[in-house]
């Protein structure tokens, strides 16, 4: 599993995202809106996403902390996870 992950220097939510999936030893390439990309270019590629992080596992589209932390979860549903894992999906 790996990760792609556009972000913001100034979002707090993005680097709450990467923690999570550092957390979860998920791989992550940033690319920094304003640096590497246009926020207008990131609109074109996913014109769903109205903020930021806008993250890619495996194909997913995946808009917000809230709902990166949602399609964690998923993936662990029947399976154990470490306490730390736990407090991060909150």
């Amino acid at each position: 599993m790996q990760a792609t992950m556009y972000t913001s220097k100034s979002c707090s939510a993005c680097t709450a995202a990467k923690e999570l999936l550092r957390a979860h030893a998920i791989p992550v390439t940033t690319v920094m809106v304003d640096q590497d990309i246009t926020l207008e270019e990131v609109r074109e590629q996913f014109p769903d996403a109205k903020q930021l992080p806008v993250t890619i596992i495996d194909g997913n589209c995946i808009v917000g902390l809230a709902r990166l932390r949602s399609f964690l979860s998923s993936l662990y549903e029947g399976s154990p996870m470490s306490k730390s894992q736990q407090v991060l999906l909150g």
